[in-house]
């Protein structure tokens, strides 16, 4: 069966091909009658406007390209989520990719979005590598980094949107001093994340400076999950366990199959997503002991 065209459309509806555009443009120029008959047609042979047309007369696309590491944990679900709500409040689609900064497939990823003439790319990751890859990969197009810039990198004029992570793992430390903890260890930071060193950074300035004491267990590894955080946590707990308190840079760190009910430990987290009482239910005995709780406000007092 033939594709249907806008010459059908218009031959059929009994009008010019210029109507039919307008009609489909909510154009101001026809009366409605006019345009509910061109649009009765169109649903009535499935019509739809060629949008690879419209977008070499207006230079516009109306999607958006969104790159991400991964779409497996609830902070970059949630991210895509809300991307596409407000796009399509404003009329935009997004084109999803997964690919990890540093991977070979990311470059590749770039450019597949600028030759489908994306109007713009966002960049989800929190590598100290990303603003170089928006940089070279990206030029002419418009981009902006969700994800915190080094210092280092500031001169390279990235558009970037971020908390300040640094502000919170100030602010994870100073909860801890106030509750009377003086030793402290601190799990599973990378040094490849501008965002985890940020926390880290943040963290240890306070510690200092109200006399903790911190161990920190970096995580070798490009990933921050939950295995991760299982094989972390499973290697220092293997060590003479003492009474820390102790910090996860991320919410994905197995905490129950940790360190064993009973142990003297106190967990919290710093992350973008806060532990909700749902999801923490089903990672821990219910109720949970107090090394269990979670530092999350809305969820456990």
């Amino acid at each position: 069966m033939a594709r249907m065209t806008i010459r059908d459309i218009a031959r059929l509806a009994g009008v010019s091909v210029t109507t039919v555009s307008r009609a489909l443009n909510n154009a101001p120029e026809i009366n409605s009658q006019t345009r509910e008959r061109v649009l009765q047609v169109c649903r009535e042979q499935g019509y739809r406007s060629n949008l690879l047309a419209r977008s070499l007369v207006s230079s516009r696309t109306r999607v958006l390209g969104v790159i991400l590491p991964e779409l497996s944990g609830p902070f970059h679900a949630s991210i895509v989520l809300h991307l596409e709500r407000y796009a399509q409040e404003q009329d935009y689609q997004i084109m999803l990719c997964c690919g990890r900064v540093g991977g070979s497939e990311t470059a590749a990823l770039f450019d597949f979005l600028v030759s489908h003439r994306v109007d713009g790319i966002l960049l989800v990751s929190a590598s100290s590598a990303a603003p170089d890859l928006l940089r070279r990969h990206a030029r002419g197009t418009p981009s902006v980094l969700l994800g915190d810039v080094s210092p280092t990198a500031t001169l390279q004029r990235i558009n970037a949107v971020s908390t300040d992570n640094y502000v919170g793992g100030a602010m994870a430390a100073g909860y801890l001093s106030r509750l009377g903890h003086r030793r402290v260890l601190y799990l599973g930071p990378r040094r490849d994340s501008v965002t985890h060193v940020l926390r880290h950074q943040g963290f240890l300035a306070i510690a200092r400076e109200r006399g903790m004491e911190v161990e920190t267990v970096f995580n070798p590894g490009a990933v921050s999950s939950a295995p991760n955080g299982y094989r972390l946590a499973r290697r220092r707990s293997s060590l003479p366990l003492t009474p820390w308190p102790w910090v996860s840079s991320r919410r994905q760190t197995s905490w129950d199959w940790t360190f064993p009910a009973g142990s003297p430990c106190w967990a919290m987290t710093i992350s973008n997503t806060p532990p909700c009482r749902k999801s923490a239910s089903a990672l821990w005995p219910s109720p949970p002991g107090p090394w269990q709780r979670a530092l999350c406000g809305c969820c456990w007092s």
